[in-house]
């Protein structure tokens, strides 16, 4: 009686009223009569629709499988056959192709079904690809970062030169240009469909890798300009401290010091105002960059006056210019006529003191007031206690004769014998004169007392 019901179910339509004949295809039919039997012998009913999903699921599962084994023993060959060139378009038509053949397998099945394991098979099959994908945005990313490198330091100026204007700027333009390549080269080479894209923008991701390097060049390539910008200025500070420092101490004055100060200060100052002139051009300008370069332009013109201050205080001709400071003040720089009015001790001490202020001068550095010295600085001294001494010893050695050789010219100047004739003209008279010259005998005894 119940096999009759059943029947008489099938026979009427009821069971696949609204159902086409492709809900089973024919090379499934029988399996899945089976699967109708076993259901009614278990349950004693039947769910024609479950049993028409499970039985897609089974044999869309069997055809992915298939595919997908098939597609893994042609795999060596693809590999073989692909470059960044034809990439894309190989991979899209292998996969395509391959989404082709198993749709016209399961045509008929569930279409849900087929659809879900279709997604299956290219998620299986797309990883098979992925390591000669990512070999290649590898070598497209590598290829990004030299050029960008090489562009960067391109905008580099030549040594000891001021970089051209709009450097940040520029960097910038290098940077979006770099990017904006590696997306159009990753585009080139991803396939439609594949899982990849996204992937790429994942942290550590090539993406994420080629803005590391980006920042890592631009960092490294304005530290590189901002220690050429402060070479230039260097080369520029001394250009223009070195003359009037040769000039200062070549004149050795009494204001020596003042003068180096003076310059020294003038030169730190256009050195500061072009380097931040400069940076600011280029777009790389701080208050921190200022003061710190602006301490190491001051350094380095500290390092530049006590430079030519040593190697002109460690010359064997310090003693001769000390000397001729004294000579210039005792003799006037020539052989002196030392008049009976002269004091020859008085100006000896005065030439005695500026001669050895010259050593005093080149003894120690005087490049900042007292007080107020640079953290971190000190006084160099030039010369030694030592050398000191002996350049004392030999210019008071040389000094000393002066003065006795004043005595003696002072002694044997002839301006004595013209006071002695006016204190005569004073004391006698006119006529007195007159006689001693008319009689020269008494005039001679006269001088000779004297």
């Amino acid at each position: 009686e119940s096999v009759l019901k059943v029947a008489e179910r099938f026979s009427s339509g009821e069971v696949f009223e609204g159902r086409g004949s492709k809900d089973v295809p024919a090379e499934g039919f029988s399996a899945y009569a089976a699967q109708l039997w076993g259901a009614i012998d278990r349950d004693g009913d039947l769910d024609l629709p479950t049993q028409r999903k499970m039985l897609s699921m089974v044999r869309c599962d069997a055809k992915r499988k298939q595919h997908q084994d098939a597609f893994e023993r042609g795999l060596a060959p693809l590999l073989a056959s692909l470059s960044p060139h034809n990439f894309r378009d190989k991979a899209e038509s292998a996969v395509g192709q391959l989404e082709s053949d198993f749709w016209a397998e399961v045509n008929g099945y569930d279409a849900a079904v087929a659809s879900e394991t279709r997604q299956k098979l290219c998620d299986g099959v797309w990883p098979l690809l992925q390591e000669a994908h990512d070999g290649y945005v590898r070598a497209a990313r590598e290829d990004e970062e030299e050029r960008f490198t090489a562009n960067v330091k391109g905008l580099l100026p030549e040594e000891e030169e001021m970089p051209k204007a709009g450097f940040s700027a520029r960097c910038e333009e290098l940077s979006s240009e770099c990017r904006g390549a590696f997306r159009d080269a990753v585009n080139r080479l991803t396939p439609s469909g594949a899982p990849w894209k996204e992937r790429l923008r994942e942290k550590d991701g090539h993406f994420d890798m080629l803005d590391n390097h980006i920042k890592r060049e631009v960092a490294a390539a304005k530290k590189t300009l901002a220690a050429q910008v402060q070479a230039a200025c260097n080369t520029l500070l001394k250009s223009s401290l070195s003359p009037k420092l040769v000039e200062l101490l070549d004149a050795s004055a009494p204001a020596m010091w003042a003068g180096i100060r003076k310059a020294h200060s003038h030169s730190v100052t256009d050195a500061s105002e072009r380097l931040r002139a400069t940076l600011q051009d280029v777009g790389m300008w701080s208050e921190a960059e200022g003061a710190r370069s602006a301490a190491s332009l001051q350094a380095y013109a500290d390092v530049l006056v006590n430079d030519k201050v040593t190697d002109k205080a460690s010359e064997a001709s310090l003693a001769d210019k000390a000397f001729g400071r004294f000579d210039m003040g005792m003799n006037r720089s020539k052989q002196r006529s030392w008049k009976l009015w002269d004091s020859p001790d008085g100006e000896f001490h005065k030439a005695r003191v500026a001669g050895l202020a010259v050593f005093a001068m080149f003894e120690v550095s005087q490049l900042y007031p007292e007080g107020e010295w640079p953290k971190g600085t000190k006084k160099q001294r030039y010369i030694d206690d030592e050398r000191m001494e002996r350049l004392v010893n030999d210019f008071e050695a040389r000094a000393a004769p002066e003065l006795a050789w004043a005595h003696a010219v002072r002694a044997s100047s002839s301006t004595h014998s013209s006071v002695m004739f006016g204190c005569l003209v004073l004391v006698l008279g006119w006529n007195e004169i007159v006689w001693l010259l008319c009689n020269p005998l008494y005039l001679v005894l006269l001088l000779m007392a004297a």
